[in-house]
């Protein structure tokens, strides 16, 4: 009876461990799937995180460029303030003349009048 108890353990030892290499596969397998889960969770934010930078670059250097535009219109704005340069715009723009003064004005021939 002994040899007999002997023999159903040896045979319940290879039954045990085909069940524990066929739990492997399964295993390895949750554990890739897991893993796949947690790459696809980490790069997707990641492309939308390089996306909003690649946005705020961009954002940053058009904002560069409307503050020196800005600067260049506060300088002129600045300009019209003044007395001289008042003048100056009148005089080119609306051909303002002081009084006491005579306007002449320059007429040249267009080349295709005969």
């Amino acid at each position: 009876m002994t040899e007999t108890l002997i023999r159903e353990e040896e045979a319940a030892q290879p039954a045990t461990a085909r069940k524990k290499r066929s739990r492997w596969p399964t295993l390895l397998f949750v554990v890739l799937l897991i893993s796949l889960g947690l790459v696809v969770s980490g790069v997707l934010p990641l492309q939308q995180y390089l996306a909003r930078e690649n946005q705020v670059n961009a954002a940053l250097a058009e904002l560069e460029l409307i503050e020196a535009r800005n600067a260049e219109l506060s300088a002129d704005v600045d300009a019209l303030l003044t007395d001289q340069e008042i003048e100056r715009v009148a005089r080119e723009q609306y051909g303002f003349v002081r009084e006491g003064e005579i306007g002449y004005v320059v007429i040249t021939p267009d080349a295709e009048d005969p």
